[in-house]
């Protein structure tokens, strides 16, 4: 899926039901999320990363950090808590305009949408930390190559990025699952151009420590999502194995 069509993707999901396609938990759908209780995944999250870091010792520059493929703010909000100032971007303007309205923390917060398969928008060095969480697993990786070479140059030397992408799924999606009605339909209508499709995308872990050489990968942690984040022991027996890196320039 092109550039186009994934902004398309997403314009459509922000208007029916936004919060729903960022934490898509079964039991939310049809916007059922309230707003409190999706914000507070998002302080969850980045709680628990905060704490991981610190737990690696390192130290971060707290003056500006990014959110990439930040939706209506939901982790962007929490990082206003621990920086001066955040910018969250995304591809969905549908998306933006919710951040915008939704946004509590108007002085340290901004939103911008990016269209682009860069971040030509930021100079270089310019972010001390750079966050993105459920983003990269719905895009192609030759884009997902793309953005994290941006990172890598908006990235402050001795700057920490974390980004989270799946492996691989593991275990076998049955035959019948393939022709489940609901999922032909809407693969029909997104080939007629008047659905919308959440594309699952991977990249091995080999493949991300290249794509960041000669960054320095501190850690890699393996995780769970469906509405709320968390850190595993172990792969899960079935479903995707995803993969959140914590890398230093």
């Amino acid at each position: 899926m092109g550039i186009k069509n994934l902004q398309k993707n997403w314009e459509g999901f922000a208007r029916k039901d936004p919060l729903w396609a960022i934490c898509t938990r079964p039991d939310k759908m049809k916007n059922k999320w309230t707003l409190k209780e999706f914000f507070l995944t998002g302080e969850q999250e980045i709680g628990m990363v905060w704490n991981h870091i610190r737990s690696l010792g390192q130290k971060v520059d707290k003056r500006r950090a990014l959110d990439f493929g930040c939706g209506v703010g939901r982790l962007t909000q929490a990082l206003s808590k621990r920086f001066s100032s955040c910018v969250g971007v995304d591809i969905s303007p549908t998306m933006i305009k919710l951040a915008d309205k939704l946004n509590p923390q108007s002085k340290k917060c901004r939103y911008l949408v990016n269209e682009s398969d860069s971040l030509s928008v930021f100079k270089d060095s310019y972010f001390g930390f750079i966050y993105s969480s459920i983003v990269f697993q719905h895009m192609k990786p030759g884009y997902t190559k793309n953005y994290v070479k941006e990172f890598m140059r908006i990235l402050k030397p001795d700057g920490l990025m974390v980004f989270q992408i799946p492996e691989r799924y593991k275990g076998r999606r049955s035959f019948m699952s393939l022709l489940n009605p609901k999922a032909l339909l809407g693969k029909l209508l997104v080939a007629l151009g008047i659905g919308y499709e959440m594309e699952m995308h991977y990249m091995a872990e080999k493949d991300v420590r290249t794509l960041v050489f000669p960054a320095r990968v501190l850690d890699v942690k393996l995780v769970g999502y469906g509405g709320k984040f968390s850190f595993l022991k172990r792969e899960p027996e079935e479903g995707y194995v995803i993969k959140q890196y914590y890398v230093k320039k």
